[in-house]
């Protein structure tokens, strides 16, 4: 990781920006987000974790506004966001995550150690193979194209 100096950091990346119906998750909250009370209706998070410094970071723009455009529309119990490990790595390291870009597919069910259950994604970084991750992990259809 870079040192918070580092003028790499800069927020002309377009990921760091906001994205319609993208929640940007901060760390001091990100539990607070997988562990939503019962009335909350996302069961499913699919995060983005990004860096500032990570050019391939911004391939993700495009296809994150596609697809919440597309849950926009629609009622569903999947809400997309992403989250800047840049500056605090804390919950990176929870999830283990090394790489960047990483997606992963969290659920508000727990595991036995009693932490959310969550899928990291390994595919194309495109509408079409995301939606389909997001079909096979969540049953969840993005649109009827997706049938």
């Amino acid at each position: 990781m870079l040192p918070p100096n580092d003028p790499r950091h800069t927020a002309d990346h377009q990921l760091v920006l906001p994205i319609p119906h993208v929640t940007d998750m901060k760390a001091q909250y990100f539990q607070q987000y997988l562990r939503p009370p019962r009335t909350f209706k996302f069961r499913y998070w699919l995060v983005v974790f990004y860096t500032t410094w990570c050019g391939v970071c911004d391939e993700l723009v495009d296809p994150l506004r596609e697809i919440s455009a597309k849950l926009s529309h629609r009622k569903t119990e999947l809400t997309l966001a992403k989250h800047n490990v840049s500056p605090n790595e804390a919950v990176a390291h929870r999830y283990d995550i090394k790489n960047f870009p990483t997606i992963v597919l969290f659920s508000n069910e727990n595991d036995a150690q009693g932490n959310p259950k969550y899928v990291t994604y390994s595919g194309e970084r495109t509408v079409a193979a995301l939606s389909a991750f997001i079909r096979k992990e969540t049953s969840i259809l993005l649109s009827e194209g997706d049938l």
